[in-house]
């Protein structure tokens, strides 16, 4: 049987030139999957094209965070979008300073003027180049110092000195910005972390002053403490992960000071930080910090079967390893578990988990953040 002509397929020629380009503005990664077991999974980094994200664009002080879990990508919203609102996700990192970010940026033929943007045009090139400097020079051998620190057995006194060393090249960098900046300053985040890591051996309420300054460097607001509500009413714009961890040091701060409903609301923030960045549940927020500085985070680990009891009406049920977790609508719940001996009961009494999805991201915009494979980025 000869085929007929209009079986026949013509050759298809298409430019290699045409190929690279497509390739180069509109595939994502690499990107690392966000969890503690990825380790040399091929899958756990990814380049390939998305065609719905490639269609968003970007700003360096994004509205929503776009994360690998393999070969599909999901993004979520970080703060409310009202409808209309342009979805915007990084095409290069805001931690960056400003001139790496749109050297980054030139290939894709436009000068960023987001909100990060233009305070870092505020600040001034002189100002901004003396920044660069003092991180380049000062920061790597004060930061060497630090570890070192840590490594050993250090009594107050040292970290006392370690904090004043530290302290003034943090007022070296934080006279490089403009007066009227506020307090969105990213490369300030890992700064202030480090000197309240010193000043908390010495002086815990100084210490907790330095970690909420480091979370508002973020992007962060902070509310004053209310039982109930939400010690963070804007999420981090930037650096979530650092704000993640200066969270937990506030959380850890406030419970050895015996002050556990604030304790526990630091904690309630971290998990609705991490929920809004990358989702998961408390399962994935327990995978990828449960072995950090602050032991008490540990103490999940040793849950072995529990339920949560809500005290009001019980929503939806998820799992944690071998927890049941009962998220209410408001208010307290108390957990109910078999405990490792260490650890003390009171840490369990969690609050609700972070709102739906659908409480954070309208219909409107919710209709463009698809997950799945070719989600977005």
């Amino acid at each position: 049987h000869k085929p007929a002509a209009s079986d026949v397929l013509e050759p298809v020629y298409v430019s290699a030139h045409y190929v690279n380009n497509v390739l180069r503005f509109n595939a994502f990664g690499p990107a690392a999957v966000p969890a503690a077991e990825a380790g040399n999974d091929p899958m756990s980094r990814s380049t390939m094209p998305h065609p719905l994200p490639a269609i968003l664009n970007h700003a360096c002080l994004p509205n929503v965070s776009s994360v690998f879990f393999g070969d599909f990508v999901t993004t979520r919203a970080l703060h409310p979008l009202p409808k209309g609102t342009q979805i915007m996700h990084q095409y290069v990192q805001g931690e960056l300073p400003y001139d790496a970010r749109q050297a980054q940026l030139s290939k894709h033929g436009f000068i960023c003027t987001c909100r990060l943007c233009a305070l870092d045009v505020a600040d001034g090139v002189e100002q901004r180049k003396r920044r660069e400097e003092v991180f380049a020079r000062d920061w790597p051998p004060l930061l060497e110092r630090s570890r070192a620190l840590f490594k050993g057995r250090a009594d107050s006194e040292a970290h006392k000195d370690m904090a004043e060393a530290l302290l003034a090249a943090a007022s070296t960098l934080e006279s490089t910005y403009a007066p009227t900046r506020g307090a969105l300053r990213p490369d300030m985040v890992d700064v202030w972390y480090r000197v309240a890591m010193h000043v908390r051996q010495y002086d815990v309420p100084q210490a907790v002053r330095l970690a909420r300054q480091s979370l508002e460097a973020t992007g962060a607001v902070i509310e004053p403490f209310q039982p109930g509500k939400r010690h963070v009413s804007h999420l981090p714009d930037l650096h979530f992960d650092g704000a993640i961890r200066s969270m937990l040091m506030l959380f850890d701060t406030h419970w050895q000071r015996h002050e556990a409903d604030e304790a526990l609301a630091w904690i309630d923030a971290a998990l609705q930080t991490h929920m809004c960045m990358i989702g998961g549940g408390r399962a994935l927020f327990v995978q990828r910090w449960a072995h950090g500085d602050y032991p008490l985070m540990h103490g999940l680990l040793h849950v072995k079967r529990a339920e949560l009891h809500p005290q009001g009406a019980q929503a939806t049920s998820t799992a944690v390893g071998d927890a049941a977790i009962h998220p209410t609508e408001g208010g307290p719940v108390a957990l109910s578990a078999s405990l490792a001996p260490d650890v003390d009961p009171a840490w369990y009494r969690w609050h609700p988990d972070p709102a739906p999805r659908a409480a954070f991201v309208p219909s409107e915009v919710r209709s463009h953040s698809v997950h799945g494979p070719g989600a977005s980025r």
